[in-house]
């Protein structure tokens, strides 16, 4: 079998088709190229083939190199020899010639179709494009085509495959010898019309393309001729059309059926690319603003939506449309595209315009806010209404006024069965709050029992506040110890978390109809099981959560409190993580979607007489000894790593190695390693005891707080070497509440306190120093810390003084944690913790 192997560069030279010539074993793989052994071909090879095969018209040019008339052989060729081309050190079969006039060939925006068998192919740079003196030979994949015009191959280049943006050229400009009466016109007057009719609640689409006017099947290999002219097919506007519904079913020829789920985008996708859509004979126009006069209500049990639609001289109320489970809003003349969000609503409608008040319906309403163009003003407060307090006097008048508010704005919400979260800052007394909303007199009659759950470490706290303003308007049952048991006696039940994990079973059978959730960051991880039980517990039951911090490390915590408390207002897990995680909607809407269901104030903003806290970094150099040891560490943690491979297998060890550095900075006797424990420096211990003489001279009560109790160990050694008297509380601390009374009512001025234990259900307002030892990546959880001195109560200025160690991990966290609280003041920002950095940023950390 013989080869001939098109010379691509010859061919464009001589302006003829010029091929090597090979001979051998030859055939043809499935995917069209040429496997077998060959060589080129002797002097008698080729002779002896030219003369068996002068039909063909095969002429020899030099030594192995041969031209042929294609448009004579092409129908014989793959019976005695192979025709083909090399691309990627591969040879592609040509098995099909098509001549074409310049009919086929279209130019649109300087994009080159040619058109073949019903096909339009346009034509890109990797293809095979060579010039003859009349001709111009066009290779796609195992196909050539024969244009009869010659193209210029510098224009091609130039404008055609030019990736800047070129003024438009016509195909006379890109092809040399179009003969006269192969110039036609371009039609100036081109329109795509789309034909709609409903049935079984899809769509039923009919496309087509009109020239001047005159309809034509899409894509059709004739050029249109109308009114005695010949126009060239407008094939970019054509493949416009083949694009859109290939993704839909072709039901006949050139008609399609349009699921009900996908109408509507397919359908607004059509009117944003220009076509002109009809439905029964009306034309389909998007506008949007002309459903800004659909308003809402906000009645007790209810929404209420209702409006008209008016445009142009005509008019149609929205009550028209309900029921419907259309996308239109059909008038005499004209059709509507309803838009999307309007029609997820008046899917929820009942007959009478109202819509159940849910929390998820809500969202509904407000979500994509910046593309709904209905009125939204009476919105603003979805739970309006003449609401007041039905409290006793004594209770009334230990509360502040914003105090009030978050009992109103609670009590709103209960009345319409819906539950939400406090956030406000820490100190604000939310504790009272919540025991406020239990004595009104409205919800003791909505709500019969009632349970609360806190961690155990405060459940004393909420006792203490209990009894001294709430006995004598409800009962509260502590069902907590050995012989804990439920009484019907009591309206008001208290317990722990980790209660409610063992007595599930009796708690969630007993009736209770409010739930009240405290410090709910203890339900902020949705894989854990005191959330899930938690999940269980709320089911069917109005849920109140108080936390001062709704999100920690990422607003994935967030989602996970508001799901117990409001289900369904952030909907689905894996649509809020694509949605608010991977940064696809704005946290703008989020905050809207939020607003009636999360009430956050800061200390700032309620409490304008609160005295000041000053936070003050004090930065620490190491000695010699402890610096030497640190830079030891460095070095061996470096080096283990390297020997790793690969860093993505290595962020257990890069945490952990984060941790040594972390301990060498408080003291290096921490690490459990002769060397280190030998060392007797630490400018951080210096620093702490310096402070804690000062605060002592002058009188005054300050509060330690530090991750490593190893730490607080070494202070409390050194206090009690100096006689220095103390209390001490971390996770381990049985009587907690001994140790806070003693530091409130006698003369203990220090109080030590892990960071971790002493976050929440502390009241410490008779210090005013603080120390923060070892500062944390997470802001929320120092801001915690504080919050135990700097909350109401406090009468005397706050200082906050943070251990830093120069040139350390720490000033590297440090710098890292402030670029997180500063993204932390937008609204529910997305900043992941310290273990979810990637290997790359930890290593930084180094």
């Amino acid at each position: 079998m013989i080869l001939l192997l098109i010379d691509e560069k010859s061919s464009a030279k001589q302006g003829r088709l010029v091929c090597s010539t090979y001979i051998g074993e030859l055939t043809r793989t499935q995917k069209g190229y040429v496997s077998g052994k060959y060589k080129k071909t002797s002097d008698k090879e080729l002779t002896d083939f030219i003369k068996k095969h002068e039909e063909s018209c095969i002429y020899r040019i030099g030594n192995n190199t041969v031209t042929f008339d294609i448009s004579n052989a092409k129908n014989s060729w793959n019976h005695f020899m192979i025709l083909g081309y090399e691309n990627n050190h591969k040879i592609v079969i040509v098995d099909n010639c098509q001549n074409l006039t310049i009919k086929r060939v279209s130019l649109e925006k300087n994009r080159l179709f040619v058109i073949a068998d019903s096909e339009v192919i346009r034509i890109e740079e990797k293809h095979k494009i060579i010039p003859f003196v009349n001709d111009t030979c066009i290779i796609v994949k195992n196909n050539m085509y024969l244009i009869d015009a010659s193209i210029d191959i510098k224009v091609l280049k130039q404008v055609v495959f030019s990736k800047r943006p070129k003024a438009e050229i016509s195909l006379m400009e890109l092809f040399n010898n179009i003969r006269k009466e192969d110039r036609n016109k371009i039609c100036e007057n081109v329109d795509i019309e789309v034909l709609l009719r409903e049935k079984n609640n899809s769509l039923i689409a009919e496309p087509k393309m009109l020239y001047d006017g005159k309809p034509v099947k899409i894509l059709s290999d004739k050029t249109v001729l109308h009114n005695g002219t010949e126009y060239y097919r407008d094939y970019n506007s054509e493949l416009k059309i083949q694009k859109l519904f290939k993704q839909f079913e072709m039901i006949s020829t050139n008609t399609y059926l349009i699921p009900n789920n996908e109408s509507y985008i397919a359908v607004r996708k059509m009117i944003e690319l220009g076509f002109i859509v009809f439905l029964n004979d009306k034309q389909v126009e998007v506008r949007d603003d002309k459903f800004r006069n659909i308003h809402f209500e906000s009645g007790e049990r209810w929404f209420s939506i209702d409006g008209s639609i008016k445009f142009d001289d005509e008019s149609i109320q929205l009550s028209e449309l309900i029921g419907d489970n259309g996308i239109f809003a059909e008038g005499t003349k004209k059709a509507l595209l309803v838009p999307e969000n309007i029609t997820d609503l008046l899917a929820i409608v009942s007959d009478d315009g109202k819509i159940q008040k849910t929390a998820e319906n809500f969202a509904k309403i407000v979500e994509d806010v910046s593309e709904n163009e209905f009125d939204k003003n009476n919105l603003s407060d979805i739970f309006s209404g003449d609401v007041h307090l039905s409290i006793p006097a004594n209770i009334e008048t230990v509360l502040f006024d914003y105090q009030k508010d978050g009992v109103v704005w609670m009590k709103k919400l209960a009345l319409n069965h819906m539950g939400g979260c406090l956030a406000d800052d820490m100190g604000l007394g939310k504790t009272v709050q919540i025991l406020t909303l239990l004595a009104d007199e409205e919800i003791k009659s909505q709500f019969k029992k009632t349970l609360i759950i806190v961690p155990k470490t405060i459940l004393g706290n909420w006792v203490n506040e209990y009894e001294k303003y709430f006995q004598r308007s409800y009962s509260l049952m502590l069902y907590y110890g050995d012989n804990r048991s439920l009484n019907n006696e009591y309206d008001v039940c208290i317990t722990t978390y980790g209660i409610l994990l063992s007595d599930f079973k009796e708690l969630g059978s007993f009736g209770f109809e409010l739930v009240i959730l405290d410090e709910a960051q203890k339900v902020k991880n949705i894989d854990s099981k005191t959330r899930r039980i938690v999940k269980k517990m709320s089911l069917g039951r109005t849920t109140f959560a108080a936390t001062g911090t709704p999100y920690e490390n990422n607003v994935l915590e967030l989602w996970s409190i508001m799901d117990i408390t409001t289900p369904g207002l952030l909907g689905k897990y894996n649509t809020f993580l694509d949605n608010y995680i991977n940064g696809k909607t704005e946290m703008a809407q989020l905050g809207r979607k939020l607003s009636p269901f999360l009430l956050r104030r800061t200390k700032e903003q309620v409490l304008g007489k609160l005295p000041s806290k000053k936070t003050e970094n004090i930065y620490c150099i190491m000695d010699s000894e402890q610096e030497k040891l640190y830079k030891a560490m460095l070095i061996k943690i470096k080096k283990d790593l390297s020997l790793k491979g690969e860093l993505e297998n290595q962020k257990l060890q890069m945490l952990n190695g984060l941790t040594f550095l972390r301990e060498i900075c408080c003291h290096p006797c921490l690490i459990n390693d002769t060397n280190y424990k030998k060392c007797e420096e630490s400018i951080k211990l210096d620093t702490v005891l310096d402070l804690i003489n000062v605060t002592n001279e002058s009188g005054e009560k300050i509060v330690i707080f530090s991750q490593f109790t190893r730490f607080l160990a070494l202070i409390e050694n050194r206090l009690e070497e100096d006689g220095i008297d103390y209390c001490y509380i971390d996770g381990h601390t049985n009587k907690r509440q001994k140790e806070i009374d003693a530091f409130s009512n006698e003369s203990k001025k220090v109080f030590l306190i892990s960071l971790k234990a002493g976050g929440f259900g502390l009241n410490l307002t008779e210090a005013r120093r603080v120390i923060i030892c070892d500062p944390w990546w997470n802001p929320a959880v120092e801001r915690q810390a504080e919050d135990r001195i700097y909350r109401i109560g406090q009468k005397k200025d706050v200082i906050v003084y943070r251990l830093i160690v120069k040139n350390s991990v720490e000033e590297k966290i440090e710098n890292l944690k402030n670029r997180k609280d500063e993204m932390g003041k937008a609204i529910f920002a997305n900043i992941n913790d310290i273990g979810d950095l990637s290997p790359e940023e930890l290593l930084n950390l180094l």
